[in-house]
């Protein structure tokens, strides 16, 4: 496989000569390099020349990999071939990689740090920064009848760790969102407990999945 004047991967370390045949079948296996060691790099596409750098990467057997945006530019197709490649490398290497799409971060990483004006701002593994997140929603939908708007948002907004309260008035329904802070208790499970405790008619309630999108915006807002 030739090298293009674009793109050049730097390594560092030596390579035995008598390892360097086995240890390039490996990256060419690990990778999945096989139908392309004979077309010149400028040829291949991005996702390839994401693997063929991620490749030299691992040539020499590293215990850690530092990896810089490793799916920008990508299509959806190439980012998640590169997802499975390094779900495969972290199984016996530690794999460290920045990006500012969050939603590869959660599908990839055991652990995530967040970062704000050069300072730690958050850490840990990415269902425990959901559930710490303030952007816990729960959406219910409750039989109007005699109830009152207004009573409602009073007593949602009351809620230990509720954030915000929205009701929207439809008809003979009436829509309750309540936003939660972070370390927020189940704010599903008390809302459904004051429905219960004031004889409300509950006719939906449901817990809207968080992002770590939505914990980045809040972590690091001006």
């Amino acid at each position: 496989m030739s090298e293009s004047a674009s793109y050049r991967t730097h390594t560092c370390g030596e390579l035995r000569p008598a390892d360097a045949g086995r240890r390039v079948r490996a990256a060419v296996e690990s990778c999945g390099l096989g139908d392309a060691l004979d077309k010149p790099i400028g040829l291949l596409s991005k996702g390839f020349r994401q693997r063929v750098g991620l490749a030299a990467a691992i040539l020499h057997d590293p215990e850690v990999l530092l990896l810089d945006e490793p799916t920008s530019g990508l299509d959806p197709n190439q980012a998640r071939e590169v997802r499975e490649l390094i779900a495969r490398l972290k199984q016996d290497k530690a794999v460290l990689f920045s990006t500012h799409v969050l939603s590869e971060a959660e599908a990839a990483c055991d652990r995530v740090v967040i970062l704000s004006k050069g300072k730690i701002a958050a850490a840990g593994p990415p269902r425990e920064l959901l559930r710490s997140g303030a952007n816990a929603r729960v959406r219910a939908a409750l039989r109007r009848g005699a109830l009152d708007a207004r009573e409602l948002e009073r007593e949602a907004a009351a809620l230990p760790g509720a954030a915000s309260v929205r009701v929207e008035e439809a008809g003979d329904v009436l829509r309750l969102l309540v936003e939660g802070r972070g370390e927020a208790p189940d704010l599903c499970y008390a809302v459904f407990r004051l429905c219960a405790r004031r004889d409300w008619p509950l006719l939906e309630l449901g817990r809207e999945e968080a992002s770590l999108e939505a914990v980045f915006r809040e972590l690091t807002a001006p």
